[in-house]
């Protein structure tokens, strides 16, 4: 397996899967190249957490709030609260996925998206906040 951390290491590895693939035709062999996505990256883990506090902030102040099943009172979101009723919910159906922690590096963006668009669509002037930087 090679990893690539820096740009110019993308020279030197289509620089061996052309010797690799050069030498397996030669000898009549087959050549297959896979790619692998090894899940969500620690830094993708930390701001999908931030992102669900911004978000149940964000509702929150939007007045769009929760309801109890019983009384039919409001209730504030939480990050738990946006992570296991809305954002889960979505993995779990869409991507068939039961835990954050199995998501691929782009899954994330993908349901970031779904829930945006269901939720402006629905909604009207409810835009979720895009993902934190990492630059602050």
């Amino acid at each position: 397996m090679r990893t690539i951390e820096r740009h110019k290491q993308i020279d030197e590895l289509l620089n061996f899967v052309d010797r690799k693939a050069t030498e397996a035709l030669n000898k009549g062999l087959k050549f297959t190249l896979e790619f692998s996505d090894n899940g969500i990256t620690e830094s993708q883990f930390d701001a999908q957490h931030v992102w669900f506090r911004w978000c149940a902030l964000y509702l929150n102040k939007k007045g769009l709030y929760r309801f109890h099943s019983v009384s039919g009172r409001k209730i504030p979101w939480t990050e738990t609260d946006f992570k296991n009723d809305v954002y889960k919910r979505v993995l779990k159906v869409w991507k068939k996925k039961q835990s954050t922690k199995d998501q691929n590096t782009k899954d994330p963006e993908d349901i970031r998206q779904a829930i945006t668009g269901h939720l402006a669509a629905e909604y009207g002037d409810i835009v979720l906040p895009e993902w934190p930087s990492n630059r602050g």
